[in-house]
């Protein structure tokens, strides 16, 4: 063999070496990227045949295939969180799915399940482990029993015990204390909604709630469109955060927001039976 051919024989030798141990080393790296293209690639063609053509089943079953490909591998994990507060299909179940579509607008893999007789209440979720809890913390927030009371360590919380009133001297809420350092967080009485408020927490010194506003279905408010009569407001998630104002103990800062209100929506409370301190 002449030495030409030798330098050749290990040269190409030594190139086969060294891809096969790129591919050993990269093999995850490299199987990842191969069932998220043919997923895209699966779902891509899904959404350019009619419903009901064998072909889109063909392409959503090729996509669930690579999807849960990609759970085998670790790149994504599939989780269940079951609702027990919640019935599918109803206006709760609606309002959590369409914050999820808010907060994870591009994300595909994600079902409700409920609507089918005999199948259980839940959200299933296809992501990346560490996205998780995300999703955990939305959907916790609207599976939750009603409930203004917050108990446990929290602190001095007699700053915030009173009825706090909006500047038409209207009370929006009532605070007052319970057994064993409790207190209670309630909305009085109102003709047009009817108010829920869940998982209610002290965080920093703050009272720290999510309200619900219902309001009853109405032939009004139906349309061409939507004609469900319900108010686009009714059962949407609103973060609320109340602070008793540094100086002026009279005064509370309400902060509210919602998906539609990224800018949280602030308004100074007064408590009923004070003067207001301002200068």
């Amino acid at each position: 063999m002449s030495k030409f051919r030798k330098v050749a024989v290990l040269t190409i030798g030594g190139l086969l070496l060294c891809l096969v141990a790129f591919v050993v080393i990269f093999h995850k790296e490299l199987a990842v990227a191969y069932h998220q293209n043919r997923m895209r690639a699966s779902l891509a063609q899904a959404r350019k045949v009619d419903p009901g053509n064998p072909k889109q089943r063909e392409s959503i079953e090729a996509y669930e295939k690579h999807r849960d490909s990609l759970v085998a591998l670790g790149y994504f994990e599939r989780r269940e969180f079951p609702l027990l507060h919640i019935s599918v299909p109803s206006l709760k179940s609606r309002r959590l799915w369409e914050e999820l579509r808010a907060a994870f607008p591009d994300h595909t893999d994600v079902m409700m399940q409920g609507y089918e007789p005999g199948t259980r209440d839940m959200i299933v979720v296809w992501d990346r482990p560490q996205n998780l809890p995300d999703w955990k913390k939305i959907i916790s927030a609207h599976d939750q029993p009603a409930s203004g009371r917050i108990t446990g360590d929290v602190g001095d919380l007699s700053k915030f015990i009173g009825t706090w009133v909006d500047d038409e001297g209207e009370s929006v809420y009532v605070i007052s204390s319970g057994p064993e350092g409790s207190i209670n967080i309630a909305v009085p009485a109102n003709d047009t909604w009817r108010i829920e408020i869940k998982n209610a927490r002290v965080e920093n010194g703050q009272i720290m709630f999510d309200a619900y506003h219902y309001m009853e279905a109405s032939n009004d408010l139906k349309s061409p469109i939507d004609k469900s009569g319900e108010h686009p407001f009714s059962g949407v998630r609103c973060e609320t955060i109340l602070t008793v104002h540094s100086h002026d103990s009279s005064r509370m800062v309400y902060k509210m927001k919602t998906i539609h209100t990224p800018q949280p929506i602030v308004e100074i409370l007064r408590r009923a039976g004070e003067v207001d301190q301002r200068k």
